[in-house]
């Protein structure tokens, strides 16, 4: 497998460990590659030949820096289709991510996951430096018929 990306950028050796943040609503942030937040050169893709096997996408928000003074990546997605999951690909996308946002001057990175993960993702986390900082709980009704 091989890592593709665009630019270098990444994690000053003075700022605090990243730490794991809520999930934020998909619709309030998430707008995919075409969002403003979107940054193709923080985001990296892992190849098995001409396939995708890994992928993670950088965001960030510059509303949120001016409001907290903090320079902080927000890792939207981060995942391994199943067939190339426990060959390390996401653990490499993530430690040269980190490395992106020490290299371009960024303080922090987060993302949210599901608790309940059942894909080993939370030890990833874990083993390069994510903590919980705060958890959440979703909401959900029904929408009734007519």
């Amino acid at each position: 497998m091989t890592s593709r990306g665009t630019t270098t950028c990444g994690w000053p050796a003075t700022t605090p460990s990243p730490t794991t943040t809520a999930p934020r609503l998909a619709t309030r942030r998430s707008g995919g590659t075409g969002s403003p937040g979107f940054r193709p050169e923080l985001s990296l893709l892992a190849l098995d030949g001409d396939e995708i096997a890994s992928f993670l996408l950088s965001y960030v928000y510059p509303a949120d820096t001016a409001a907290t003074g903090v320079r902080e990546v927000w890792i939207e997605l981060l995942g391994t289709r199943p067939a190339h999951r426990g060959r390390g690909a996401a653990s490499a996308l993530l430690a040269a991510g980190l490395s992106r946002y020490r290299e371009g001057g960024y303080q922090r990175a987060a993302l949210g996951v599901d608790a309940a993960n059942p894909t080993g993702a939370l030890r990833i986390y874990q083993r390069l430096g994510f903590r919980t900082e705060r958890t959440a709980t979703t909401w959900a009704c029904e929408v009734p018929p007519h």
